[in-house]
Parts: structure tokens; sequence; C-alpha cells
């Protein structure tokens, strides 16, 4: 497992290195990472309690209604959770890789380096903790929006508003405008 962990972190050091155009090395990016969530994922208790609750709807279970709905319009397609999984984790990954690169590497393909991992690091926790995953990742997007007046400051609310439909744990954003303006 290590070996084949560490060869796909050289096929993107190699490809960043590589004199290829920025938009192959974005992709690229991607693609390994999405081969990495399919074939080296560990899984833990929380990915065990998910499955369980997409398939049987347990009522052991108490999540917030957005993963709720998430989870009946999958199963309303008849997709199993393994595809589920892997889409959400598909469009989370592209997401993340796509707030990362444009809101803080530009065009600089030097962030092509640091993207990926960082990437790793929430694409691993995103394997046990989905509805926070989809969170966090919705407050990043809002968070933009906190330097962008008052308008941006309601869309703020209303993205953070609908995070928590995620995830209780990001009502905790928002304090984030207040310390940002006493600063």
């Amino acid at each position: 497992m290590f070996l084949f962990k560490t060869i796909t972190i050289v096929a993107i050091l190699l490809a960043i290195f590589l004199r290829i155009p920025s938009g192959i090395k974005f992709f690229w990016a991607i693609f390994c990472l999405f081969w990495y969530q399919i074939n080296f994922s560990e899984f833990g208790p929380d990915y065990l309690a998910y499955k369980d609750h997409y398939y049987f709807l347990s009522e052991q279970y108490h999540f917030e209604a957005g993963y709720e709905s998430l989870v009946k319009f999958f199963k309303f397609f008849n997709f199993s959770f393994i595809s589920f999984y892997t889409i959400i984790s598909f469009i989370g990954i592209v997401l993340y890789f796509n707030f990362f690169y444009r809101e803080i590497g530009g065009r600089n393909d030097s962030i092509l380096l640091v993207v990926p991992f960082v990437c790793f690091i929430f694409y691993s926790v995103h394997i046990n903790t989905i509805r926070q995953s989809i969170s966090i990742l919705i407050v990043l997007y809002a968070i933009v929006y906190i330097f962008k007046g008052w308008k941006g400051w309601v869309i703020y609310v209303l993205l953070v508003c609908f995070a928590t439909y995620f995830h209780r744990s990001s009502m905790v954003a928002f304090i984030f405008p207040f310390v940002y303006f006493l600063t």
C-alpha cells in the first residue's frame, strides 16, 4: 500500500516539474487524487456508520437535514453507497482544488506543488467525515464574500446557514466576519 501511495505522489510531482501546460497539470492532479480515493482509502468507523445509514436509513443516527436530503436524492435514483460516496468525494475534491488554486494560487504553477498535498489532507478527512467535509467546503467558498461589503455579508450568512444543514459545527463560522473586522 505504501508503495502505491508513493507512486501516486511521485506521479503528481513529475507532472508539476515537467513542462506540461497548466490545464493538463490541473486535471492530472485531480485524476491522481481521485485515483488515490478509489484505491487507497482507509475507512474508519464513521464511514461504516454512513454506509449503514445510507442503506437502512437507520433511526439510530440523526443527521442534519441537508445530508439526509442528499442521501434521499441519491437513493431515489438507486445509487449504491459507493457511487454516492465516490460522486460526493470527487465533487468535493474538484471544488477544494478549484478553491485553493483560484483563491490562493491564482495562475502560478508553483501552487500546483502545494495544492495536491492540501487536498490530500482534506481528502483523507473526507473519507470519514462526509457531512463535515461538505460543510467545510461551503464555508470555504463563503469566506470569500466576507471581503465584498454588505452584499457579500448577506451571501456569506446565507451560505453558512446552508452549511449548517450538513453539519452544525459550521455555525462557528458566524464569528469569522467579526474577527476579521476586529483585527
